[in-house]
């Protein structure tokens, strides 16, 4: 907080948020959502993914609601694998085995149906 008071621009930080989500510390993600930082906040390396991406991809439910009830772009495309959150969630239930994937995958897909 004393490094936020001292430079507002380090709560919108790409990196800071990124680094928040995939940590999947959702106090400060909305904290930092709060004080501006970018919902739509992309890796700078790597596939150049979302904050969604990443929660996605992690199997974090919360995380991802938590994103796209602040407006993050649900239809957004990593440029490397050219794919979705959805996607990313998808491919995480078969790569990393993580099966926390399958209900971020069902969330993101009833969205596209509503």
């Amino acid at each position: 907080m004393r490094l936020v008071e001292a430079n507002r621009e380090i709560a919108r930080s790409e990196p800071v948020m990124m680094a928040a989500v995939d940590f999947g510390h959702h106090h400060l993600v909305r904290w930092l959502l709060g004080r501006g930082a970018n919902v739509n906040a992309r890796a700078a390396a790597g596939s150049g993914g979302t904050a969604l991406h990443s929660a996605a991809w992690n199997g974090d439910l919360a995380m991802v609601k938590l994103l796209v009830t602040a407006g993050a772009d649900v239809t957004a495309r990593d440029p490397e694998h050219d794919n979705t959150p959805a996607g990313w969630a998808e491919v995480a239930i078969t790569v990393s085995n993580n099966p926390k994937c399958r209900a971020v995958v069902d969330y993101l897909c009833a969205l596209r149906e509503t």
